[in-house]
């Protein structure tokens, strides 16, 4: 009975140290979990600096195959943080980009192999901005390009993407030619007009999104519900890739607020594979089988991780798709989220510059999802991506 008592009173000490040693070990892993949680904070409320290249919390993983994101949380809308960056406003440091090799081969690899630009204002007698004034473009007596003045009535006019055309060429504009010209500031006897809104949202909803899709969905539906709802409209589409459970799903153009957030709000990321996934078929679905207004400002936001397949048809889908964007008046603002490479985001910027847009991209600051590259710009300001998108849309429509 003694020897028992021993061996017992023995064994419930060393449970006993085990567990002091165990609990010192928690302590300390709890103690690099907290650090690793907090450093992705954000220093100001505001986010009212940029921080330079330096990330509060770069991310490492990539998820499409991880399945450790929870897609059934709902979280509060204010915390993913994105910068923007307009070409066509900063128009020499592209062409200087364009002058780097690295940089231009990537251009030409998606088929943007010309960068011939027309900048183009209209106004009227009293200086108000002429939206959706025509603008053809003729080379040899060919008609080239179609594209429309904004809200600012102004039009950034890629005439010829894929190759140089001869300058000879001439515009057309209220039955009046102009020759071509780097900048063109003309007076026409019309009067402003206030216009609606047409809003589409295109959202890959692959695999890889799975990392910030639900921080995604809260900034939209925020969005959506911020805008002012007189005479907008808002259409709400999702995209995979070939081998998905579906390649696009295509929402029309309703005014129904809550309709669209649920929309939003339904949708999960699945599938995928590789990296490039159906960007073209997604752009022609929303440009051109939608019933987009003849008379409103058109809006398209494109939120994704990768390009599309880079294949001679695929080129020659976007491309079709940028010229027809531009005839319709349709600006093309891409989202770039966590895990773009180089070439995506020279494509992105390309689709946004050739349809007068601005490119969004999102930062590692918010310390949410992977890492996000650095983009190759000059100064901007890191915002948070709900208020950073409600001033876009305010800018091009109001």
């Amino acid at each position: 009975m003694k020897k028992l008592l021993i061996i017992f009173l023995l064994l419930s000490l060393t449970i006993v140290g085990c567990s002091e040693e165990l609990e010192g070990l928690k302590e300390k892993y709890d103690e690099i979990i907290t650090k690793e949680d907090t450093s992705g904070e954000i220093a100001t409320d505001d986010v009212k600096e940029k921080y330079g290249s330096a990330s509060m919390s770069k991310r490492s993983i990539k998820p499409g195959q991880d399945s450790n994101y929870n897609q059934e949380i709902d979280p509060e809308p204010g915390q993913l943080t994105a910068g923007e960056w307009n070409d066509n406003e900063h128009f020499d440091f592209l062409l200087d980009l364009l002058n780097k090799e690295e940089y231009r081969s990537l251009f030409e690899a998606r088929g943007f192999n010309n960068f011939q630009r027309m900048k183009i204002s209209i106004i009227n007698q009293n200086g108000d901005p002429i939206y959706g004034e025509k603008v053809e473009i003729y080379s040899n007596d060919r008609l080239i390009y179609i594209g429309r003045t904004d809200n600012k009535g102004l039009l950034y006019a890629y005439y010829s993407l894929e190759k140089y055309v001869d300058e000879s060429g001439y515009a057309m504009i209220n039955n009046k030619k102009y020759d071509l010209q780097k900048e063109l500031n003309i007076v026409i006897d019309k009067e402003k007009t206030e216009l609606p809104l047409d809003l589409m949202f295109v959202i890959d909803t692959t695999g890889s999104m799975t990392d910030e899709m639900n921080y995604l969905q809260s900034e939209l539906k925020y969005v959506i519900k911020e805008v002012d709802p007189n005479n907008m409209r808002i259409s709400v589409n999702f995209y995979k890739d070939l081998e998905d459970e579906y390649i696009s799903i295509n929402n029309p153009f309703i005014e129904s607020v809550s309709d669209s957030v649920n929309l939003i709000k339904n949708e999960r990321a699945s599938g995928g594979g590789d990296f490039e996934e159906a960007v073209e078929i997604a752009l022609k679905e929303g440009i051109s089988h939608h019933n987009w207004r003849k008379d409103s400002n058109k809006l398209l936001f494109l939120v994704l991780d990768a390009p599309c397949h880079n294949t001679d048809t695929n080129r020659q889908i976007i491309m079709e798709q940028i010229k027809k964007a531009n005839e319709m008046g349709i600006k093309i603002i891409p989202i770039a989220s966590s895990g773009i490479d180089k070439d995506t985001e020279m494509f992105l910027r390309a689709l946004s510059f050739s349809t007068s847009g601005t490119y969004v991209f999102l930062t590692d600051d918010s310390g949410i999802g992977g890492s996000h590259i650095e983009p190759t710009i000059g100064e901007y300001q890191i915002e948070y991506l709900n208020k950073l998108l409600i001033k876009i849309i305010k800018r091009f429509t109001s």
